[in-house]
């Protein structure tokens, strides 16, 4: 073979293989991912998709309701020791036959119950003590209600208003009080009391409306119970419920079958038990204060 021709032959093999290989390397080939598993590409999203207006959507939080405070359990008058109860009334409590010494006949039947009413003009000093009960261990009931419209009992006077160490103090206003300013009243009341006799328990006792104007000042006592999250003992809905609710009070006042049902209400609230029919009499006068 001609010398020539054998060596073109020869440059145009080594030019082939260089473009094969060329070839091979734009492909991505390479001896080292020879062997290695093709890959699927994924199609891109269609222009649709991707120009949509809607906004994708978001996970969304509900805030929790805000609980409303409510009142804690009315606490219980202890059963086994001697104890003591105060009321701080209005013209519901404070005459003497009324619903607070019909109290005093009710838990005098599982233990000796001595009221003290305070007095209605200098209210600086108690009356005689009336005694109910022969039996178990004594309770103290001092009524610091008047007829007088209800006073916020200050820091000076809460020793006088209740002069022992009371377990329990009721607040049983509301009728007479005055709607805008009953709430500071009573708050003023509560922290008097809790300081000079810090382990009492303050309770207010939810007084029935006699008439609409009575309303505003009660709901406004309710409100500040809730609010200061005060244990509540509901007279007006045990007045509501009664079949004989039109004879348990009037304009002028509560009535004797209204004192009666008003002092079992209370009775049962801190005790836990109902009060015994037979010790039930307020139609009676104890005696002159």
């Amino acid at each position: 073979m001609d010398r020539t021709v054998g060596g073109n032959l020869a440059i145009s093999a080594v030019v082939a293989s260089a473009v094969a290989v060329s070839g091979l390397a734009l492909s991505g080939w390479s001896p080292r991912n020879a062997e290695a598993t093709p890959t699927v590409a994924t199609p891109a999203p269609s222009v649709a998709a991707r120009s949509s207006s809607a906004p994708a959507p978001t996970a969304t939080r509900t805030p929790p309701a805000a609980a409303r405070p409510t009142s804690r359990p009315v606490p219980h008058l202890p059963a086994d020791r001697p104890a003591t109860l105060a009321v701080i009334g209005d013209s519901t409590s404070n005459q003497l036959g009324g619903w607070v010494n019909v109290l005093g006949e009710q838990l005098g039947e599982s233990r000796v119950t001595r009221v003290q009413r305070i007095s209605q003009t200098g209210q600086s000093s108690y009356r005689a003590p009336i005694r109910y009960g022969d039996t178990g261990p004594e309770l103290q009931v001092w009524n610091a209600s008047t007829a007088a419209p209800f006073a916020a009992v200050t820091d000076e006077r809460a020793r006088v208003v209740v002069p022992k160490r009371p377990d329990v103090v009721l607040l049983s206003v509301g009728r007479a009080a005055d709607a805008r300013a009953i709430g500071q009243q009573l708050s003023t009341t509560r922290s008097s009391i809790l300081k000079a006799y810090p382990q009492a328990q303050v309770v207010v006792v939810r007084e029935p409306a006699a008439t609409p104007a009575q309303r505003p000042a009660i709901a406004a006592v309710d409100a500040w119970a809730v609010q200061e999250g005060v244990p509540a003992i509901d007279v007006a809905a045990a007045f509501a419920s009664s079949p004989g609710a039109a004879s348990l009070q009037n304009a002028d006042g509560i009535t004797d079958a209204g004192a009666k049902l008003w002092a079992a209400t209370v009775h049962q609230a801190l005790t836990g038990r109902r009060a015994a029919a037979d010790q039930i009499s307020g139609d009676d006068d104890p005696g002159a204060g």
